[in-house]
């Protein structure tokens, strides 16, 4: 009798459901970690672990907390008031509503990114993230939006508007026919990732190069060389290739150069392959290559190709403009000829004599 009664206390059935909520928070986790351990297919981090639990913690808590609220009997003249129909009551809702939305998109839509940092088992790229980010919060704003017409009742009125408007859906269909293609453009660099943020990209054909700065659903804001914004709509990346120059820290440098006619092309091999590999930013494991090329009207053409880190400081442009410098210097030093074009003047005197002055490129100007 007297456990019954206990039984029926609220105050002792809300202190068993705190108890019941305290084993479970603290045991839940350790099975799961019991079965990971013993698991083959499963293997997940200590610090995957820890975010585990406090996510079931934060579950269990919050369901036990709001058992004990219903059964308190509080939640009675709370859900009676919401469930009134004055301007009053469906105020209090619409509030509500968006107060929820709006807490929801500050910290709960973030709150996925911060937890792909801290679980291993996850790595979404920032572009992924951005575009969640932007999903979430759209949707959150469209769901506010059809729990405010039931609140005011305007459900009905919302039902007969859309069916009168199956023309004009027709018309704004096609002219968001390019939004559209730019959103489903968003969703396809999702899945792809051609690239990320801070990469240095080009739209082939578009004229289009700069370093990735932002990506929304609708378009992608690059920073271009020139320090200008460019903002390029998704659809113009899904349907173009796309060149990203930073994905591979190792690249391939490519450039000529021109030795007279006479010059010893061994020498001349050396004297370029010790040039470019006395650069730090040139890849040691990597061959490098200097290969005649093609006999030119003036010269003999060598091709060089070195393998170098990009990500050294300066970047790719500037580290050619390095080592090109010091193949240049490197041919003085050795008295290796670069030659130029010259122009030949052939002038008759009076006599009928033949005179002949050879013109360099500096002297013609």
């Amino acid at each position: 009798m007297l456990q019954l009664e206990f039984l029926d206390n609220k105050i002792a059935q809300s202190v068993l459901v705190l108890v019941a909520a305290w084993i479970v928070a603290n045991f839940l986790p350790k099975v799961l970690y019991k079965l990971d351990q013993k698991s083959a297919r499963v293997d997940l981090s200590e610090r995957t672990h820890m975010i585990i639990s406090k996510v079931v913690a934060f579950c269990v808590w919050a369901v036990a907390l709001g058992v004990i609220f219903v059964n308190s009997g509080f939640s009675e003249p709370v859900i009676g008031f919401l469930s009134g129909q004055s301007l009053e009551v469906k105020a209090v809702q619409v509030i509500i509503i968006w107060l929820s939305v709006y807490i929801f998109v500050k910290y709960i839509s973030s709150a996925f990114k911060k937890f792909d940092d801290y679980v291993d088992e996850i790595d979404f790229s920032e572009h992924a993230h951005a575009l969640i980010q932007s999903g979430l919060k759209y949707a959150a704003y469209l769901a506010a939006l059809i729990m405010t017409l039931f609140a005011l009742d305007l459900t009905g009125a919302f039902a007969a508007m859309l069916a009168g408007a199956g023309l004009a859906g027709i018309v704004i269909g096609f002219a968001a026919k390019d939004v559209f293609a730019n959103l489903f453009g968003g969703i396809m660099l999702v899945l792809d990732q051609p690239f990320k943020i801070r990469d240095f990209i080009e739209v082939k054909g578009q004229n289009i190069l700069g370093t990735v700065q932002k990506i929304s659903l609708r378009s992608t804001d690059l920073l271009a060389p020139d320090n200008t914004t460019v903002c390029v709509p998704n659809s113009l990346l899904a349907m173009n290739p796309i060149i990203n120059y930073t994905t591979n820290k190792i690249r391939r440098v490519d450039f000529v150069v021109g030795v007279a006619y006479g010059t010893d092309l061994a020498k001349a091999q050396k004297v370029i392959l010790e040039a470019i590999n006395a650069d730090e930013a040139v890849a040691q494991k990597e061959k490098t290559l200097v290969l005649v090329q093609l006999f030119s009207a003036s010269s003999v053409d060598l091709s060089c190709m070195a393998w170098i880190d990009s990500s050294r400081k300066g970047g790719f442009g500037v580290i050619k403009t390095r080592i090109m410098g010091l193949v240049y210097q490197a041919l003085e030093k050795e008295g290796i000829e670069i030659p130029f074009p010259q122009m030949v003047m052939r002038t008759v005197s009076e006599d009928g004599a033949v005179k002949e002055k050879h013109k360099s490129k500096e002297e013609r100007k």
